[in-house]
């Protein structure tokens, strides 16, 4: 047994074993190996080991600094082989002691880029619980999902360690699973982290789609790339890709943390079916083994949809048509159909075809009588929404039998239509209230084409420090017969009650400036007024509007004035 000491850097390569039909060379795996000091000491930095290992070696590694000469023991793994199927032949990986981190070498001459690589990894997570995956230059290209999925088993770990875009997983064509599943259905994923993946699909598209393009093997059954089972404070780190139907879905659990993430592109186009394939960036579900998601946190998320009509296009917006071209990345951005205490902190959502934030609930599941989707708690805390084609927000409620967000706060953001989007908040119409106790504060929206923001189904809460300007692009005006709600800058109106609207300004251009927009009214309360007071309680105070350019508006309507003079 030859003793290697920590400083050495030396060459593993388990020796390559002839199987019947096949000679194969060695396959090599980079070996990183924490050890640590004698008394205490901090951990020493990670060695990485490389010699090639005969049927007779086994790698021992000596702490430095200790004069004794003490060696790991023999590895006891059972021998699994390395491959994409059963004719593959050796080497295996019985070779790897007990204690290290296997890290396979993305473009080893073990991949032949045709066949699968999930029963590779999957062995080698099941047997370690962790794998780090190097890119190099060479080879034949990512890793490969066929035939089933990644699996990162409970509180393990896989990890790419270079940029993300170079650890690159991709699924074969005809292959219809998810890509990477943290966790099982029963078990879920407890603490499990992926961090430095990048995810994609074969024969999808970035940039401007010319009409009548087809999507070949178009995912219609809700595929994720990466499927998060019961999370128990697991991590999503610097992984990206593009959305098929959906980048992450999340069953239940509680603390997932995703941080960091890119995807760009994904398809959605309300006008051909054939390109409806990304539902969604994020979606959070009520799993029945798992619950429902409780403290999930987004940060700094970059989200771009990345697809555009080629054309321009007429979009019909109520009673005005305007031109552009066509957002058409996904549907949204989050799509949160159930959930308790979950934030989106800074980053970026913009270019879907819908919204980047949509606030939908599932069911119609009822534990103990009441909605299983559930719905407590969400915020947006300094994020930036952009560029989509309906809102920056929406939330609605389809029926009786789902769940009222109870709790919405959406404070220090900025939410810019571009002069494609039409609303920059959309709480819809709707026999159904969708949001109790509203908290917005500390808000700029900007170039929509219609209201800057539409609050019909709240319950009670308050709008305080919201800047509305380059609203109404596509000028709706009451004077020819346009309802005022369609086009103010702030529009309270429906089932809405108790709501409380203080110190909104408003008008001028798209861009903050002292032109005059298409603006008629900053503010309409619709809702029913008797006496000079709201007849659901509602209230405004300091509402101030500068260059509306329509003729025969007014900062407020509705019957109520500004109380604060």
């Amino acid at each position: 047994m030859r003793i290697v000491r920590l400083t050495e850097r030396v060459a593993l390569r388990f020796g390559g074993r002839r199987g019947p039909d096949t000679a194969e060379p060695g396959r090599r795996f980079m070996l990183p190996m924490l050890v640590g000091l004698a008394g205490g000491a901090a951990w020493a930095k990670p060695a990485v080991a490389q010699r090639t290992l005969g049927d007779a070696d086994s790698l021992s590694v000596v702490p430095a600094g200790q004069s004794a000469r003490v060696a790991l023991p023999e590895a006891v793994n059972p021998q699994v082989a390395i491959g994409g199927v059963t004719a593959t032949p050796a080497p295996y990986l019985s070779k790897i002691a007990s204690g290290q981190i296997p890290v396979l070498d993305m473009f080893g001459p073990y991949r032949d880029g045709v066949r699968g690589d999930e029963t590779l990894l999957n062995a080698i997570l099941n047997g370690h619980n962790a794998c780090y995956i190097k890119p190099n230059i060479r080879g034949v290209g990512p890793v490969l999902a066929k035939d089933g999925p990644i699996i990162v088993p409970q509180n393990g770990k896989l990890i790419g360690i270079a940029g993300r875009q170079s650890t690159t997983i991709t699924r074969l064509s005809g292959y219809t699973g998810d890509t990477l599943q943290m966790g099982s259905p029963t078990s879920g994923m407890g603490s499990a982290e992926i961090e430095g993946l990048w995810f994609t699909a074969p024969g999808r598209f970035l940039g401007a789609v010319p009409a009548g393009t087809k999507l070949g093997g178009r995912l219609t059954a809700g595929q994720a790339h990466i499927r998060a089972y019961g999370s128990q404070s697991g991590a999503i780190r610097n992984c990206g890709g593009m959305p098929i139907p959906y980048f992450i879905a999340q069953q239940g659990g509680y603390g997932l943390t995703i941080e960091n993430s890119f995807t760009i592109g994904g398809l959605w186009d309300r006008t051909q079916t054939a390109l409806q394939e990304a539902i969604a960036v994020l979606v959070t579900n009520y799993d029945p083994v798992h619950g429902h998601p409780t403290c999930t946190t987004v940060i700094n998320p970059n989200w771009v949809g990345g697809n555009s009509a080629s054309e321009s296009r007429t979009i019909k917006l109520y009673s005005k048509s305007y031109e552009c071209k066509e957002r058409i990345g996904p549907k949204y951005g989050w799509l949160h159909a159930a959930g308790e205490d979950c934030q989106m902190i800074g980053g970026f959502a913009g270019g879907f075809n819908r919204s980047p934030i949509a606030i939908l609930p599932g069911g119609p599941e009822l534990i103990g009588g009441k909605p299983a989707w559930v719905q407590i708690k969400f915020s947006l805390l300094g994020a930036r929404l952009d560029e989509s084609m309906w809102a920056g927000i929406e939330a609605r409620r389809a029926e009786a039998s789902q769940a009222v967000l109870n709790i919405l706060s959406v404070a220090n953001c900025e939410f810019n239509g571009q002069l494609v989007g039409a609303h920059g908040i959309d709480i819809s119409p709707s026999p159904l209230m969708a949001v109790a106790r509203l908290r917005a504060a500390n808000l700029v929206l900007a170039a929509y084409q219609g209201a800057g923001a539409r609050f019909y189904a709240v319950d009670g809460g308050e709008v305080h420090k919201a800047d509305i300007h380059g609203f109404n692009v596509a000028g709706f005006d009451t004077t020819k017969g346009d309802p005022i709600d369609y086009g103010a800058g702030l529009v309270i109106g429906g089932l809405t009650r108790n709501m409380a609207v203080t110190d909104l300004r408003g008008g001028g251009g798209p861009n903050g400036d002292t032109d005059p927009n298409n603006g008629q009214y900053l503010f309409a309360d619709t809702t029913p007024v008797s006496r000079g007071q709201s007849k659901q309680g509602n209230s405004y105070h300091r509402v101030r509007a500068t260059n509306l350019g329509l003729a025969g508006g007014a900062p407020a309507m509705g019957g109520v004035n500004d109380t604060a003079g």
